[in-house]
Order: structure tokens, then sequence, then C-alpha cells
């Protein structure tokens, strides 16, 4: 409860950011296309929860060594997070009440991501998703095409503008 508030209260103040659009390219574009796949899975109820992040705030997760899972388990255990640098996003799971869960199975997401040369900091930090530098955006370009007869009219004009970005960075 005193979580889900302060979660809100972070979010209302803009101290975390869940924008795919703040991310850099090709990575923006391998996030979305990412969250399509996830939707058409029929996993709707997952959100980014936080994408860049602001060196204070990186301060302050390290000091406090944030955890999933109470202050138990540390996983901020670093100043040099990929979401200093646009190329990360934590990815979580939401109720009908819009609450997260970051307990859920996050298994089909660490494997759909590997599709998109995406990485994934399982078992570490399970909703922690960010980018593989060495992506071959062929590949990444030709598993996007792949989603299109699965998805519905909106989601294929998405996949079309992400692959013609993808196509423009090779």
């Amino acid at each position: 409860m005193v979580f889900d508030l302060l979660l809100k209260l972070l979010t209302i103040l803009n101290m975390i950011n869940n924008s795919i659009e703040s991310l850099k390219s090709p990575f923006k574009e391998k996030v979305k296309a990412f969250l399509i796949h996830v939707k058409v899975l029929n996993l709707t109820n997952v959100k980014p929860f936080e994408t860049l992040r602001s060196i204070d705030r990186q301060k302050d997760l390290y000091a406090i060594w944030r955890t999933t899972q109470l202050w138990h388990k540390p996983v901020t255990w670093t100043m040099e997070s990929f979401h200093l640098q646009w190329l990360a996003v934590d990815l979580c799971f939401y109720d009908s009440n819009n609450q997260p869960h970051w307990e859920w199975d996050y298994k089909t997401l660490i494997e759909i991501c590997k599709l998109y040369w995406i990485r994934s900091l399982s078992p570490t930090e399970t909703c922690h998703f960010e980018d593989n530098p060495f992506t071959p955006l062929q590949t990444v370009i030709t598993n996007v095409s792949s989603l299109w007869s699965k998805c519905n009219i909106t989601d294929k004009l998405s996949l079309h503008d992400i692959n013609d970005k993808l196509r423009k960075m090779k």
C-alpha cells in the first residue's frame, strides 16, 4: 500500500519517466515492436514503468538499494545504469485496478525480448530490459515483419513505421 502510494507520487512529480518516446533509437523502435509482440500474445497488462532516469533518481535508488521484494534483494548496484543513457526500460504487469505486480511471471517477456535483441537482466532483475548494442538490425526487421499477419490495422501501421526507421539506420 505504501509502495503503491509512493509510486503514484513519484510519477505525478515527474520523477519517473515511463515514455517509450524518451528512449534512443534504434532501442526505441525495438521496444515498440517488442510491446506489440507482447500485445499480440494477449499480455495487454504489460506497460513501461520506467525508461529514462535522472541522475538524482539513480543516486536515490543506489543509496537505498532498491529491491523488488521489500528491501531483501538489492538490484540497483551501480551508478552506470542504462536508464541514464535512454537505453533501458523497466516493464511491469498491472492488474485491472492499474496496480503494479512485480512478482508476476516474466518468462514470456524474457523469451520475446531476445527476438528484438533486447537484453534481460534475469534472474537478477526480471523487469529490466536494456539495449544490446551489437544488434543486427536486419534480424530485428525480419522479426518485426513476421508480426504483420498477427496484428490489427493500427499495429500494422506502427510496425511499418518501425521497420522504415530501422531500415534507415542500417
